[in-house]
Formats: structure tokens, C-alpha cells, sequence
């Protein structure tokens, strides 16, 4: 296969967990007529990950060695709908029995604008990795059910541990969501990261004031996972550290939300096991935006006013 030319040979090896998921007739189906004229392709990124971490699987995105255009000739010789979502930038989006699938051409970002990028295809898996956001997201699976780890991070999607791909500052100003995602990983394993890596700290601080030109509604999508997550103590004060809480929200009040995000685990171990923990919801994250809020006459300065 040309597109692993580069990729060392420990790095392939039989996925160590359950991808049945990837032989379903859909994708079958799907991967036969994307491969019938010899592209190698393969799933890549959340669906991967959250494979291996158990998580439900939301969406599939697919990874493919040939330019968006010879994808949609191959796509327009079955039944499918084709959606002229993100083409510009490699990506031919696909709903195939009701499901949609999202193919992107291997590629290399020459210039990024935030979320936009100027692209230029390559057939070669270890260039497409490196411009993936963290080190966990950059695991590819291929049709036979074998992991691709091209940049050689399968350990840190073993463990959780939370590292953007490269240099974190090139990361995030290629998509400025990627702040908070990266503490909404953080606060999905904080025993992985507890000692997080302080060149990727310095990088947020410096480029925390970007989040601003988010959408409200990108920002509380990623926020809203942060605070739905157990045990967010720690993932609050890195965030109070680097100043993004602040950004988000000028009188946050981090010691109320600490506590209660205490009391909720207290109260968890009390009642666990007990006919009332189903009628409890103990990380409601409305709950806690209230208390991180701050107070009325100066919560329009918040970026969710």
C-alpha cells in the first residue's frame, strides 16, 4: 500500500478491541465502492477512539488516498445522496442507508484561517496525521481491521493522555474550538493528566483570547461536555490557570463550583447502589454554568450574554 510507505511496520498491527462496527453491510458497501478502483481507505479520528474507549459511535469519518473529486465519480455510480459540505477543503460528505459519512483526501494544510484552510493532497497516511488536532485522533483503522498508527501515539489512546499532535500553538490557530476540547478530554481522564504538559498550557494562555470569535453555539457544545463531567475540579482550575475561564466568564466563581462539584461526588458514594441514585443527576451542567456565572450586573460581559 503506497499511503503506509512511511509508516513503520510496529505500528501496524490487529486492533486490540471490538471493530465489528466497521464490517456493518453500510460500510461494507460504502468501503467496497470507495476501494473498487484500488484507493486505500480508512476510518479515522472519533469514531476510533470512542470505539476503543467504549463510547458510543456518532459518526464515521473516512480517510481515502484520492483527490474529493475522483471520490464523488466513484460515489455518483451507486444510490447515495452527495452533500456540497466542506469539499473545498477535501472533504465529500455522504449519507448512504440514512447514515452519513463525511470522506476526506489525505492532506496537508498550507495555510490555515481558523477553521478554513488552503489544502494540498498527498497519497502519504503519516502527512495526513500530522495535521490532526490531538495524538489519539490521529489512529486510523483499514478495512481488514487493522490499526495504522503512523505517528506511533497508540499509547496515549490507551491511557487518556490529552496531547495535541505537533505543536499546540499551529493546533489550535487552526481551529480555536480545539481549546476547549482539549480540556473537555482533560476532564474525561484527569488521573492521566494530572501533570499536563506546560508548553501546551503556555500555548492556550497565549491564545486563549481566540475563543472569542467562536459562535455561542460552538462554545457551549464543548463547555456543556466540560461541565456534564464527573470530577471537573481539577479540569476548572487548569482552565481558571491559563486565564480561559476568565475569558468566558470575567466573575466566575471557581470556589462554588469546586464545592459543589464535591458534594455531588460525596453525595454519589452515599446513595450509589440505592433506589434514589435514579432519580438524582449529579453533573448537571446547567446547574453548574449557574454557579460559574458570576454575579447578575456583571454577567453581560460573559461571551454567552
Amino acid at each position: 500500500m503506497t499511503s503506509l510507505r512511511y509508516v513503520s511496520k510496529k505500528n501496524i498491527f490487529l486492533a486490540p478491541f471490538d471493530v465489528s462496527w466497521f464490517k456493518k453491510p453500510i460500510i461494507k458497501g460504502l468501503l467496497n465502492i470507495l476501494q473498487s478502483e484500488g484507493a486505500e481507505v480508512y476510518a479515522v479520528g472519533g469514531c476510533v477512539r470512542d470505539s476503543f474507549w467504549k463510547n458510543t459511535i456518532k459518526e464515521i469519518d473516512l480517510a481515502i488516498n484520492i483527490e474529493p473529486i475522483r471520490v464523488k465519480e466513484l460515489l455518483n455510480k451507486v444510490d447515495c445522496k452527495i452533500l456540497d459540505v466542506g469539499f473545498e477543503y477535501g472533504t465529500v460528505t455522504v449519507i448512504v442507508g440514512g447514515q452519513k459519512f463525511e470522506i476526506t483526501s489525505f492532506r496537508k494544510d498550507i495555510r490555515t484561517f481558523g477553521r478554513k484552510a488552503r489544502v494540498q493532497y498527498t497519497d502519504n497516511l503519516k502527512e495526513d496525521a500530522k495535521r490532526r488536532d490531538f495524538t489519539f485522533n490521529a489512529i486510523y483503522l483499514n478495512p481488514m481491521g487493522f490499526i495504522v498508527d503512523p505517528l506511533g501515539n497508540f499509547s496515549d489512546l490507551e491511557s487518556g493522555k490529552v496531547k495535541f499532535v505537533g505543536d499546540p500553538n499551529k493546533r489550535i490557530e487552526e481551529d480555536y474550538l480545539r481549546i476547549l476540547r482539549y480540556f473537555r478530554f482533560i476532564s474525561k481522564f484527569p488521573k492521566s493528566n494530572k501533570y499536563p504538559d506546560q508548553v501546551t498550557l503556555d500555548a492556550i494562555k497565549k491564545k486563549r483570547t481566540l475563543i472569542s470569535k467562536l459562535s455561542r453555539e460552538r462554545l457551549w457544545n464543548e463547555l456543556k461536555l466540560i461541565l456534564s463531567s464527573h470530577k471537573i475540579d481539577m479540569t476548572i482550575f487548569l482552565m481558571h490557570k491559563v486565564e480561559v475561564l476568565t475569558i468566558m466568564f470575567p466573575e466566575a466563581n471557581l470556589d462554588k463550583l469546586i464545592i459543589m462539584s464535591r458534594l455531588e461526588q460525596m453525595l454519589e458514594k452515599i446513595i450509589s447502589g440505592t433506589s434514589e441514585s435514579n432519580d438524582v443527576i449529579f453533573c448537571d451542567p446547567m446547574r453548574r454554568l449557574a454557579l460559574l456565572y458570576g454575579k447578575q450586573e456583571t454577567s453581560k460581559n460573559s461571551l454567552f450574554a
